[in-house]
């Protein structure tokens, strides 16, 4: 014999159900604003000063640069002479006395080969 009062879901139930979801945060968030104090009663905790940030300093300005060059590879090394070799570098000096240290590369702008883009956009 079937049951009569057994659970029957539509679609229309299924829909209403998956509609209020998205609600459930803003259910939780409306339960929290109890908990945040702020309510003029002298039992409340006092609020919390944020921490204060420290100024940044001021960066150091430029004073010189200095290259220094590399030497020619030689036969001692001869996969330095086979491949594009780049042991040179950049150093800049600054006022409060640092200076930082640039290892230069080698960064090709055209393979053999490759397409190379006209002044009006069109490859060529």
């Amino acid at each position: 014999m079937p049951d009569s009062k057994a659970p029957h879901a539509s679609r229309r139930q299924a829909l209403k159900l998956l509609s209020a979801a998205p609600m459930l945060p803003l259910g939780g968030i409306a339960f929290l604003t109890a908990c945040g104090g702020g309510g003029g009663g002298s039992a409340g905790f006092p609020p919390i000063a944020p921490a204060p940030v420290p100024a940044p300093a001021p960066a150091p300005g430029y004073v010189s640069a200095e290259f220094t060059g590399m030497a020619a590879p030689s036969l001692s090394k001869p996969e330095a002479i086979a491949t594009t070799t780049v042991g040179s570098t950049l150093k800049i000096a600054f006022d409060d006395g640092s200076a930082q240290e640039f290892r230069l590369a080698y960064q090709p702008f055209f393979i053999t080969g490759d397409a190379v883009p006209t002044a009006r956009a069109a490859r060529s």
